[in-house]
């Protein structure tokens, strides 16, 4: 039986490409610059540092300050959510009773967009409470790759984590198949896509957040999320090898 392979030749579990680049920005204490396939975004991290407004200073920990520009032609609302979103991930995850008083800023710049970074994500939500009103508005076909390069970026700047955080995402065609990292094409054409965040070291299953789009079964979910599971793990395999890689170079 002949394996069907996808436009760009990856059969239905394979992840684009993948490459990375850490500390390319000498005035950030932190930096990556990640692409996937031809998705590519730049993350800098600033701080722990003094906040530049008091109000803006927390008592007993410090306080995350996102900043997001997306492509042209994308409003600024849209950026306003993007950033809520990594906030609220990265607040429970970033150890920041070590840092009072003080603001860790994260300014992404997303440099090409071809898949795994926009959709109107609606139904089946799981995770960040409150945020969840959010995510209907919301473009986020960019998440998966953001987020990955955040965790980069934090982890060059040496700022404390309790995991390790990485996302894929994954669509639904019409003929039941599960695609996992779709391109851009892949996102329009597909009846379904969810999104998932994962740290395998704390939460149970992995999985931090998952949120969908389209009509998907109970059984075409678990589907999908343990498709995005089996990615993120794969995502964090390369994290974690050219993090090595960066601190062998840095000796």
């Amino acid at each position: 039986m002949s394996i069907r392979l996808r436009d760009d030749g990856r059969n239905c579990n394979e992840l684009r490409q993948i490459s990375s680049e850490q500390g390319t920005l000498h005035r950030a204490d932190g930096s990556s610059n990640l692409t996937f396939g031809d998705t590519t975004v730049l993350v800098a991290v600033y701080g722990p540092g003094q906040a530049k407004i008091a109000r803006n200073e927390l008592v007993d920990k410090a306080a995350i300050d996102v900043c997001v520009r997306l492509n042209q032609g994308i409003a600024a609302a849209k950026e306003k959510e993007m950033e809520l979103i990594v906030r609220r991930l990265y607040e429970p995850i970033i150890q920041r009773q070590e840092f009072p008083r003080t603001v860790i800023s994260i300014v992404i710049q997303i440099i090409e967009d071809a898949g795994s970074i926009s959709s109107l994500l609606t139904s089946h939500t799981i995770g960040f409470g409150s945020c969840v009103e959010f995510l209907d508005r919301l473009c986020l076909y960019l998440v998966s790759a953001v987020i990955n390069a955040v965790t980069m970026a934090l982890m060059d700047a040496e700022i404390a984590m309790l995991g390790v955080v990485t996302s894929t995402t994954c669509c639904l065609t019409e003929d039941g198949s599960v695609l996992l990292d779709p391109s851009q094409k892949e996102e329009a054409e597909c009846i379904s896509l969810v999104i998932c965040a994962s740290s395998f070291q704390l939460a149970e299953g992995g999985v931090l957040f998952l949120s969908s789009e389209g009509p998907l079964s109970e059984e075409q979910l678990f589907s999908c999320a343990e498709a995005c599971k089996r990615g993120s793990k794969c995502v964090e395999t390369f994290i974690r090898q050219s993090y090595s890689k960066r601190l062998e170079q840095s000796i």
